[in-house]
Order: structure tokens, then C-alpha cells, then sequence
């Protein structure tokens, strides 16, 4: 090898660069936590309090919230949080843990090492380059109150949003969508898209605020319109799908694209003709992901499994469209059990998912900064 490339390759390597401002040293590296041994998602900032979120342009939060265990088919109760359970064949608990592991696992795309190096976009596009991101810790509620919690949840996605930064919200459980979309729609002007990944259609109405009934409420609620709402990837159920809420999607007006329907035009046209749904007189795009819509063989960390789901190189095709050609509002990912991972598989997956969201919207704003 030449010299002068050694040497090249050698200063290089005793300067690595380093991505926002680590909090703290640990273990000899430097690495921003949000509490205990936990870092933030991609050792990014963490941002304290909302003065800290200026300038920033994709901001992630937890919201550790989980309830409505089930018992049976027919039977639940509400719990928060609900345990962990290996031997649970309904109503897996242990979602409201997923926002810690998915920090922890997040270190193998650490920012710090590379600035979130994209070769697959340009040899030289990094998200750091593009992007500023910050970590905005966990909401804080009272357990098992869930009236507190959507009042904490919104004021902080609230918060995120005054500052001009979209939302990456890691659940909980699927409850957490309508606080997220609640905190957007209250605090901007405008209609929002919805996009909608899950294995379920989650139209009940009734009850508390819960994770079936969420969609309802943003219907009933915030500035959604329900022919402006495209759900992917619904598939047969016997625990909580039925006739009757496809008939109610179907009277309502939202798009339903069944696992069928994928299957049939491919999830590149499924996206093409839910970006024309959801962007028909809106301003912007908000993309929820209920991890059961995957197949639980390549990403078993999931709260209710069900076999032969959408790909997860579906999904992340999906992702990366909708984020390059939208201007997203926020984006979350619910249902994840970490108990019951395989290796980290799944939330290896969770993080990448993630990372496909941050590179559409570099990509993006990378193209209206040309």
C-alpha cells in the first residue's frame, strides 16, 4: 500500500468524529444517556427541556405506556404496565419497555461513529450532514393513569413540534398514536395524512382511551379526514378483526390495503396510491407502524404475533418512500415486546426501521436545499 495512504488512513483513524455533545463518560467512550446505562437512540443530544429542541429537525421520544391486557379472545382487563410473560399466548405484556431497548440496540448505528453514514444514498451522504436530530427522553405519568399520560404525552409532542422538529415516537402500545397525532394536530395549522401499517384496523369506539379505539379518536378529534387515511397490511385475525370493522372503514371512507392486496400489486404501488390518498388536500403525512403487521419469524419481538405478515423489506421499502417523497408529520412504532426477541432480531430490525425514516427525510431536504 502506498505510503502516503497509510498515512492517511492512520490520522484518520486517531480522529473519529463525534456527533452532537456526549453528556458523559462511560466505560471510556463518550456517550449521552437519558437515565441509568441507557443512551439516547443513535447517541444522539439529549435534549433536558424545550429550549433544547431549537433548530433541531427530527426529535425522538418514548412513550412507555401499555394497558388492556387480554385474556382470552373475548375477555380483557386493564393493566399498566402489563409484565412480561414467556408463557402468554394472548395479551403479551412488556411493550412499555421496548423505548429502552430500542435505545440500547440503537449503539450499532451509533452517530458518533460515522454521522449515520448512507453509502446506498452517495458515497459521501451521512445523516449528520443533513440532519440535526436530539433524544427528548421518555414522558413521565402516573401509573396506570391513563388521562395523565395523553395530557403529558401531548404537551410534549407539542413542545417538539413548536420547535419546527418532527416527532419519532418509540411506544408502548398502539394508545400512544392518538397523543402523538393529538400534539401535532393542536399545535400546526393544516390537515394531516394518515399512513397506517398494522395487521389490525383498531376502529372500536368506546371505553377508555385505549389501543383499539385510537384511530376513532383522531378521527373525532384532530385535523384527520378519513378518505385521507390508508391502512396496509390487514390481515385475518380472530382476536380483534371482524366484518364489521371493515364495513366501518369501508362506510367511513379509509383505504384498506389487506396483506392480500400487497401481495397482489406489490408494496411499491400500495405506497404510490396511498401517498395520493393521504396527501389529497393536506399538508403533511403522519406514518404509524404497529410491528404485528410483520412476520413474526424475522422479527419475533412482538406483542400479538401472527404468521405471515408483510416482509420487513416491505415495510422498510414503505418507510423510505413515504419519508424521501412526504413531508411526514411524525412517525411511531408501537407493540414491541423485547422479552420475547430472538437474538435482537427484532429490535435490530426496529432500529433500522428507524434509521430509514431519518435517511427519506435527509434525502429529502437534501434535494429542497440544492
Amino acid at each position: 500500500m502506498d505510503e502516503g495512504v497509510k498515512k492517511h488512513w492512520r490520522e484518520e483513524a486517531s480522529r473519529p468524529e463525534f456527533y452532537g455533545e456526549p453528556a458523559d463518560r462511560a466505560l471510556t467512550m463518550m456517550r449521552p444517556r437519558v437515565y441509568g446505562d441507557t443512551p439516547s437512540f443513535l447517541e444522539v443530544a439529549v435534549a433536558w427541556e424545550p429550549k433544547d429542541l431549537e433548530g433541531a429537525d427530527a426529535v425522538f421520544l418514548g412513550i412507555p405506556w401499555e394497558a388492556d391486557k387480554f385474556l382470552s379472545p373475548s375477555s380483557w382487563t386493564s393493566f399498566s404496565p402489563a409484565e412480561p410473560d414467556p408463557r402468554a399466548i394472548v395479551g403479551r405484556g412488556g411493550a412499555h419497555q421496548a423505548p429502552e431497548w430500542i435505545r440500547k440496540w440503537s449503539m450499532q448505528h451509533s452517530l458518533q461513529l460515522a454521522g449515520g453514514y448512507c453509502p446506498e444514498v452517495a458515497p459521501d451522504f451521512r445523516l449528520s450532514d443533513h440532519l440535526k436530530i436530539a433524544d427528548y427522553r421518555d414522558v413521565e405519568f402516573r401509573a396506570s393513569d391513563v388521562e395523565d399520560m395523553s395530557h403529558q404525552a401531548i404537551a410534549r409532542v407539542s413542545e417538539i413540534v413548536r420547535a419546527g422538529a418532527v416527532p419519532l415516537v418509540f411506544g408502548g402500545d398502539h394508545a400512544i398514536t392518538y397523543r402523538v397525532v393529538k400534539g401535532i394536530s393542536d399545535s400546526t395549522e393544516g390537515k394531516i395524512g394518515i399512513v397506517h401499517f398494522d395487521s389490525h384496523y383498531d376502529l372500536e369506539w368506546g371505553a377508555r382511551l385505549n389501543a383499539g379505539n385510537q384511530f376513532a379518536r383522531i378521527l373525532d378529534t384532530c385535523r384527520v379526514e378519513p378518505e385521507n387515511m390508508a391502512m396496509i397490511g390487514i390481515r385475518g385475525t380472530g382476536i380483534f378483526n371482524s366484518p364489521r370493522m371493515h364495513e366501518i372503514a369501508r362506510k367511513t371512507g379509509i383505504s384498506v390495503f389487506t396483506l392480500g392486496d400487497v401481495e397482489k400489486l406489490g408494496m411499491e404501488e400500495v405506497i404510490r396510491r396511498s401517498i395520493e390518498i393521504t396527501m389529497r388536500g393536506t399538508d403533511r403525512v403522519y406514518i404509524t407502524l404497529d410491528v404485528d403487521v410483520i412476520e413474526p419469524a424475522s422479527f419475533p419481538a412482538q406483542k400479538y404475533p401472527d404468521p405471515f405478515g408483510l416482509t420487513a423489506r416491505q415495510v422498510r421499502d414503505g418507510l423510505r418512500t413515504l419519508s424521501t417523497e412526504t413531508p411526514i408529520a411524525g412517525f411511531d412504532m408501537c407493540c414491541i415486546g423485547p422479552a420475547y426477541d430472538h437474538m435482537g432480531l427484532g429490535l435490530m430490525t426496529a432500529c433500522r426501521l428507524y434509521h430509514e425514516v431519518l435517511k427519506g427525510m435527509a434525502v429529502r431536504k437534501a434535494r429542497r436545499t440544492r
